[in-house]
This record gives C-alpha cells, sequence and structure tokens, in this order.
C-alpha cells in the first residue's frame, strides 16, 4: 500500500494526470474541451489514488494505473486504441524520466531522503519542476513535428505533415 497526503494527490498527483492527459490529446492533434480535460484528469487521479491503496507489490499499482490510463484515454477521446496505448506508454516513461530530475537536486545539495519523503510540502515543492520539465518535453517534440519510419531497412525522418 503507498499512502499519500491529500496535499501530494492535490498540488501533485492531480497536475500530473492533468498533463499526461493533455500530452496524450496534443501529440496526437486531438481537441479537447479543458471541461473535460479537468473532469476526465479527476476521475482518473481519484482512481489512481484509490489502486495506489491496494495493498498489492509496489510496482503492480503502476502498471494497473497505466492499464486504467489507456482505458479512460480511449474511451473520451476519439483516438485510435493503437495510438491511445502507444502514445500513453511514451507519456508514461517520458513522465519516468522527468522524475529524475528532483533526485539529482536531491543528491546534489545531499538532501537526507528520509526527510525529503517524509515531509509531504518538501516533496511536492522537489518534485513540481519534473512538470515543468515533462511539459517542456511534450512541447519541443511536437514543435519538432518529426515522424519517424521504417522503409525498407533504411530509417527515414519525415515531417508529420507529409504523413497525411
Amino acid at each position: 500500500m503507498l499512502k499519500l497526503q491529500f496535499i501530494q494527490i492535490f498540488l501533485l498527483g492531480f497536475p500530473e494526470t492533468f498533463l499526461c492527459f493533455w500530452a496524450i490529446n496534443y501529440i496526437n492533434n486531438n481537441k479537447i474541451q479543458l471541461k473535460v480535460l479537468f473532469i476526465t484528469s479527476f476521475i482518473i487521479d481519484v482512481i489512481i489514488y484509490f489502486v495506489r491503496l491496494l495493498p498489492i507489490l509496489y510496482g503492480a499499482h503502476t502498471i494497473i494505473s497505466i492499464v486504467l490510463f489507456i482505458i479512460f484515454t480511449y474511451k473520451i477521446t476519439n483516438i485510435s486504441l493503437v495510438r491511445t496505448i502507444s502514445s500513453c506508454l511514451i507519456i508514461m516513461i517520458l513522465m519516468s524520466f522527468c522524475e529524475f530530475f528532483p533526485i539529482f537536486i536531491v543528491e546534489f545539495f545531499n538532501f537526507n531522503l528520509q526527510n525529503v519523503f517524509s515531509n509531504p510540502l518538501f516533496e511536492v515543492i522537489l518534485f513540481f519542476p519534473s512538470l515543468v520539465i515533462f511539459v517542456l518535453f511534450i512541447i519541443l517534440y511536437n514543435h519538432l513535428n518529426i515522424k519517424y519510419l521504417l522503409k525498407g531497412n533504411d530509417l527515414i525522418v519525415t515531417n508529420r505533415e507529409s504523413l497525411k
């Protein structure tokens, strides 16, 4: 069971879920209303909170949360199932990569990990820059607008617009 404080859910969990759901729609050029984005993010965040309360092994709650996130994203958006699955997995991997940034901060400033994770507000402040980095990566990805194709044995890089 992974116990979370309300401040962690509200100030870190909800923005993270919101940004993941936004990123999936953003990279797939899917327009979604802000109200739907907020409501869906809130529902997904509540479900993920209850999944984290389950008495299961660490890591299993992550897999269950990703599967539920994929299902919700597929049902709410009009993105194909294959694109939804691949987008969700890419977003989750990118989010995990971005969450290594606070660990480097902890190591650089020689913070005691026990103290960091025992104070929920400090943990939120420490992990918030990873959300900013995540948004910057998503915007950079979409700005570059690059798609990789395998044609024969050659790797070809093309603009996404030329694929339509």
